[in-house]
């Protein structure tokens, strides 16, 4: 078995800090990821080498919040894996985002034969006072280490990137709103 976040390529891993979103992410690979923090309201990062996609948002609304609602106003305004036809591998809480009450989701879609490609996500969503945040991290392989694959990397996003998020200092960001940027941003 490799080393978590041996999968994703040679370079070591990397601190993302999104100021928008006021967070920081490890990522593992970090050089690996092509990251676009600015033309949608999502962080949208792509792993060409791994065929893997990390989305994440947070945004505000102007009435109190839960994990569930903020689950609903994230899906309104962005395509996110669908449960539907996949397969609940694990699921726990994610604490990592103080005072949220934030839960992940592992999840496989299921092959018709092992020639296709296996395809897996992790959905995150977390909800405080008005205060949403909302991830997805989608991955795919072929092959006869296809499981494995696909296993590491989905353990590796919980484990290392998810589970390790920090945010800003919360003084500073309660005191600002966080605001919706670029062509989707419904607000």
């Amino acid at each position: 078995m490799s080393a978590p976040g041996e999968l994703f390529g040679p370079h070591p891993w990397g601190d993302f800090h999104s100021r928008r979103f006021g967070l920081r992410v490890p990522l593992p690979d970090g050089r690996g990821w092509r990251i676009d923090d600015r033309s949608t309201s999502w962080l949208v990062a792509h792993h060409p080498d791994t065929d893997s996609t990390f989305e994440l948002t947070r945004f505000r609304e102007t009435y109190r919040m839960n994990r569930t609602r903020c689950e609903e106003r994230a899906r309104q305004k962005h395509a996110l894996p669908v449960r539907d036809r996949s397969d609940l591998v694990t699921e726990g809480a994610l604490p990592a985002l103080a005072d949220f009450d934030t839960r992940f989701e592992v999840r496989l879609m299921p092959r018709s034969s092992p020639a296709e490609a296996l395809k897996g996500f992790v959905l995150v969503f977390g909800g405080w006072l008005d205060d949403c945040f909302a991830a997805a991290f989608s991955t795919r392989a072929e092959g006869a280490d296809a499981e494995a694959k696909v296993g590491e990397r989905l353990a590796t996003m919980v484990e290392r990137s998810l589970r390790a998020i920090t945010l800003d200092s919360t003084l500073d960001d309660r005191s600002r709103p966080l605001r919706e940027s670029g062509p989707d941003s419904q607000r």
